[in-house]
């Protein structure tokens, strides 16, 4: 557990809404060391400083020195989600690397694991770039194995051609309030059963995480119909400068009929109507649906890799 000190100099505190600025400043600094597509994390690490099961107490760590923010540590699990995995990350300033921060962190994230020992058994998972060498280094040493390698992939919209027509007998319309809430949560739920890492949410986590959150715009989300019935769905939020692709699937039995691609099409003519220059998403390499080559089929390219690393014995 983190109950050992920290460097002199150094003090911690839990994360607070009002540090998303200050941390997402410090997370761009760790990618720009490491010579890699800055990730917008400012719109993602205020998402997560809102969901109701994240204890800012309990799940959150700002390290910092001289009142400034060096390090930081995050875990992310709903209890609700009995399956779940428990996601955490952390990052260290690159001036300050070097003096057992991020062993620390690993520290503050198992005594996380500890805390929450009424959940388990859950198995706990971290994510880096798959470029910090001494990232592997440490998480290896700590008891982590790769398993996974994720993307993030891009596509830019100035001059984007406009979506084509969608295949015969299915159209892709807008969200409606207070008629697909639980429809879009029963298709994602669906769609994306038998995926890595996926478990089981009941639609209450769900509405906290999408309908409760601060930068929920139903204008965002887009449902595919075919003879009536809800059969895909995609959900886009506002990670500036990038419009991202939190959520795109599509029922099995209606898979490669063009139905995801309409759909991706469509969004991305939204994002650019919206101002935004490039369309973002993060896909599992592994996917076993054919998800890299669709999205390189509609014009995406790898901007970024990371390492999903998990604890082993878990």
């Amino acid at each position: 557990m983190a109950s050992s000190a920290l460097p002199i100099g150094y003090t911690h505190r839990p994360a607070s809404r009002a540090d998303v600025d200050a941390l997402a400043a410090l997370w761009r600094r760790c990618d720009e060391s490491l010579g890699v597509q800055p990730e917008p994390a400012g719109s993602f690490l205020g998402w997560i400083l809102q969901v109701p099961f994240v204890q800012h107490g309990r799940d959150t760590v700002v390290i910092e020195r001289d009142d400034i923010a060096v390090g930081l540590g995050m875990a992310m699990r709903d209890p609700a989600s009995v399956a779940s995995a428990m996601h955490w990350f952390g990052v260290v300033d690159p001036a300050h690397r070097g003096r057992t921060l991020g062993s620390w962190l690993v520290a503050w994230a198992h005594g996380v694991v500890e805390r929450r020992a009424s959940e388990h058994p859950f198995v706990v998972r971290t994510m880096f770039p798959a470029v910090d060498d001494d990232a592997h280094k440490l998480f290896g040493a700590s008891g982590y194995e790769q398993v996974r390698v994720s993307w993030d992939m891009a596509i830019e919209l100035t001059g984007a051609a406009p979506p084509a027509d969608p295949p015969k007998g299915v159209r892709v319309r807008a969200f409606e309030t207070g008629r697909d809430e639980h429809t879009l949560w029963e298709v994602e739920e669906s769609a994306f059963d038998g995926h890595f890492g996926f478990a089981p949410s009941p639609y209450e986590s769900f509405a906290a995480e999408w309908y409760e959150s601060d930068d929920w715009d139903p204008s965002r989300a887009l449902l595919a119909e075919v003879d009536g019935a809800i059969v895909g769905e995609l959900a886009w939020v506002d990670a500036t400068p990038d419009g991202y692709v939190a959520s795109l699937g599509v029922l099995r039995e209606h898979r490669r009929h063009g139905i995801a691609t309409a759909l991706l099409e469509t969004a991305f003519a939204h994002i650019a109507a919206a101002g935004f220059e490039r369309a973002t998403l993060s896909v599992d390499t592994g996917n076993a649906t054919g998800a890299v080559q669709l999205y390189r089929a509609v014009g995406m390219q790898p901007i970024r890799e990371s390492h999903v690393f998990q604890r082993t014995g878990e």
